[in-house]
């Protein structure tokens, strides 16, 4: 009888464990997939793909880094057009002003996406 209780409770146990385990490797696959369709996004727009941490893992992990300085990095080594990945969506940065002029003034409407900031 106390045995069956034992492996009864262990059993238990390693199921929670299991499940436990399970859960980190969903979300990091969950992250790498959209992670994915994001770069296939910018293939097919003919856009530079580069990979920048989100701010709020950065901080999680202590990186120590501003948001602004990892997209100025990836700036300098992607060109000043490029796109990334920011929560599950394609975000385009521009870094010429003048190219940032001309999407501002006349090319306003094909950018229907924009973020509410």
């Amino acid at each position: 009888m106390l045995s069956s209780l034992f492996i009864q409770s262990l059993s238990y146990i390693l199921y929670a464990i299991g499940f436990l385990a399970i859960i980190p490797i969903l979300i990091f696959a969950y992250i790498e997939w959209t992670e994915f369709q994001v770069k296939q996004q910018c293939k097919r727009q003919n856009l530079r793909y580069a990979r920048v941490p989100a701010w709020n893992f950065s901080l999680l992990f202590k990186n120590e880094r501003r948001f602004d300085k990892i997209t100025s990095k990836a700036m300098h080594e992607n060109g000043k057009v490029f796109g990334y990945n920011m929560w599950n969506q394609l975000a385009i940065t521009i870094a010429d002003p003048e190219l940032v002029q001309i999407v501002c003034n006349r090319e306003f409407t094909k950018f229907p996406n924009r973020r509410i900031i």
